[in-house]
């Protein structure tokens, strides 16, 4: 598991490592699960003290506010609001890696 991510429990915290990091993790991984759960975590926190910011920082990072509605209302006994979110997170985070590297290479 990458170290950087291990070591962090803050919610932007765990964002700022993904933007930097050289590979992301893919979906089935041990990591992907990992930094779903630590986000997960941070998010189900927020839900019920400080929505407001976390929906202020979903906005900064370009998550679809009717993905987040979803993930908020769906009534669901096997995953939290807290992975739906995390995962709209990490997915999108995955995303735009994907993007820059498209573009980056182009340039060259």
């Amino acid at each position: 598991m990458n170290s950087d991510i291990k070591n962090k429990e803050n919610l932007e915290d765990v964002l700022m490592s993904l933007k930097f990091m050289d590979v992301l993790p893919k979906d089935g991984t041990a990591l992907y699960t990992y930094v779903i759960d630590v986000l997960a975590q941070n998010i189900n926190e927020l839900i019920p003290s400080k929505l407001h910011r976390l929906l202020v920082l979903l906005y900064r990072l370009d998550i679809n506010e009717d993905k987040v509605k979803r993930a908020l209302l769906i009534g669901d006994k096997l995953e939290t609001a807290g992975h739906r979110i995390a995962r709209l997170i990490l997915d999108r985070q995955i995303q735009k890696f994907h993007l820059r590297r498209k573009y980056s290479s182009r340039k060259s």
